[in-house]
């Protein structure tokens, strides 16, 4: 065996161990801390609107509000919300903070370090999901790497967002769905525990944020096909024991309970299990809210949209939404209370990549559909990204048709099914390879080494926590922090000299 090729087998065999894993994930910690301990608050993706219903229920012990909170108006009609539970759940670290200090900074900097702890934990569930696909360790492990080398990655994670408890509860609910359907496609064994356990799960999930629903509905709608397939005499329902089955009754029947207060009583009151502020509140009560006073005055002066904007518009929803996956953002207070944003654009390199990658994979996974769809992990994959991103863009297309401005489309809003969709890619890239023979069983390795190599090239050219230093300037970093400051400053002198840039560099 030549040298090139031991040590391509030292690398491959270093990327598929736990050593590598637990470098990934402290890279995900490392570059996420920073941000968060660096950055002005609040940061862009709606912090002050997550701390600000953190600090209304730490005013109480009760989940619900009987009516609308004095001052609540700016977020919404909060008493109606059903994504509430994130934020009633962190209200309980938050007092504790607040008892012990008044320091603004001090109560976000800890915020945001559980929000990494939260997002962090979507890393080993997403493993055990991965796992399922009986993908080599190494293929797992780098899908994993590029996760966390996604800018938008590390910057959702150093802020107070319910989406960084999102993601985590979506890789538990695909877990138990996966372990559910492997009882029942070896055993012939339908796991009541499981069921329950993936229902409470999807209940409370619902809770933290409403998109989680079509996830819910789609694991739902799995199992329900499952059943009807495997029915037959020999297939054996087994209960848990006594303690467990009470415990997860118990569980569940809270969970249900909590669920039907919110998307059940506003079903049967507004019609609509999500309602708009207008429905709960007046109009002019709702001007003070942003996201409803911008679509409402979109509205009432909207654009009239040609054909071609109507008919194009899941392009430019796809072209802005992985964009967004690579970008960078920062905002702040100004001067009157509001808050300005500054966009800092993505890297070439970046940009190619993932065009190319994630446009090329899906291309080739259109082409191998069949192939993807007979393996039953693959087949759970699509159902949950087809159905979660249907919704997403029906959302935003029916936004879209009523107030003729596209408004918001964000790359964040797909990192709960991104490692599935990273996996579906990776898998068709490999089925493309495999049939024209590029991939032979003497130079695996060699190409795992490659890999390797351009995964290291890709943090340094804008992965990770790089965007955000190299397009970050001082206005992005806590003020009174001069050492934030300067750290950020010659970090970026360093990367800077490292990264291709070519284009307009920041609006």
């Amino acid at each position: 065996m030549s040298n090139q090729l031991k040590l391509s087998s030292k690398l491959i065999s270093f990327l598929g161990s736990r050593r590598f894993f637990i470098a990934i994930i402290v890279l995900f910690v490392l570059e996420s801390a920073w941000i968060a301990l660096s950055a002005r608050y609040p940061q862009a993706f709606d912090e002050q609107f997550h701390l600000g219903i953190i600090k209304l229920y730490a005013h109480q012990w009760g989940p619900f509000f009987s009516q609308q909170p004095a001052g609540a108006d700016a977020f919404g009609a909060v008493a109606r919300d059903p994504s509430y539970l994130y934020h009633y759940l962190m209200s309980f670290p938050y007092r504790l903070i607040a008892h012990f200090t008044d320091s603004l900074t001090t109560q976000v900097i800890i915020l945001r370090f559980i929000n990494i702890a939260l997002l962090g934990s979507a890393l080993p569930v997403f493993k055990r999901v991965l796992q399922y696909t009986k993908a080599s360790p190494t293929l797992v492990h780098l899908i994993l790497f590029g996760f966390v080398l996604t800018p938008v990655v590390p910057l959702l994670a150093s802020q107070i967002n319910y989406d960084n408890l999102t993601v985590p509860l979506t890789g538990l609910a695909i877990w138990c769905c996966l372990r559910f359907l492997g009882y029942l496609r070896v055993d012939k064994m339908w796991r009541w525990d499981i069921v329950l356990q993936l229902a409470i799960i999807g209940l409370l999930g619902s809770l933290v944020k409403y998109a989680f629903l079509p996830i819910f509905a789609a694991l739902a709608l799995i199992i329900l096909i499952a059943w009807f397939r495997q029915r037959q005499p020999r297939l054996r329902y087994i209960w848990p024991g006594r303690f467990k089955l009470i415990s997860l009754l118990a569980v569940g029947l809270v969970s249900l309970g909590l669920f039907m207060q919110m998307y059940g009583v506003n079903t049967v009151r507004y019609h609509t299990p999500t309602p708009e502020c207008n429905q709960v509140l007046s109009a002019q009560r709702c001007q003070a809210y942003g996201p409803w006073a911008r679509n409402y005055n979109d509205q009432q002066h909207k654009l009239t949209l040609s054909p071609v904007q109507i008919v194009g518009y899941p392009v430019f929803w796809a072209y802005r939404s992985m964009g967004e996956l690579v970008f960078t953002v920062a905002s702040g207070f100004n001067d009157t209370g509001g808050v300005d944003y500054w966009v800092g654009t993505q890297f070439i390199v970046m940009e190619v990549l993932t065009w190319s990658v994630l446009g090329v994979g899906s291309l080739l996974a259109l082409y191998y559909v069949k192939r993807i769809w007979h393996q039953e992990v693959l087949r759970v994959f699509l159902i949950v990204i087809g159905l979660y991103a249907m919704a997403l863009l029906g959302q935003n297309y029916l936004d879209y048709l009523k107030a003729g401005q596209p408004e918001a489309i964000h790359g964040r809003y797909l990192l709960p099914i991104l490692p599935l969709i990273y996996t579906i890619v990776a898998m068709a890239i490999y089925y493309a390879f495999n049939n024209a023979h590029v991939i032979r069983f003497s130079n695996i390795k060699r190409q795992a080494g490659i890999v390797a190599v351009v995964m290291v090239l890709l943090l340094i050219e804008g992965g990770g926590f790089v965007t955000y230093i190299v397009r970050s300037d001082p206005n992005w970093f806590w003020p009174q922090s001069a050492s934030a400051q300067s750290v950020n400053a010659n970090a970026k002198k360093v990367l800077k000299p490292l990264v291709l840039d070519i284009g307009k560099k920041q609006q």
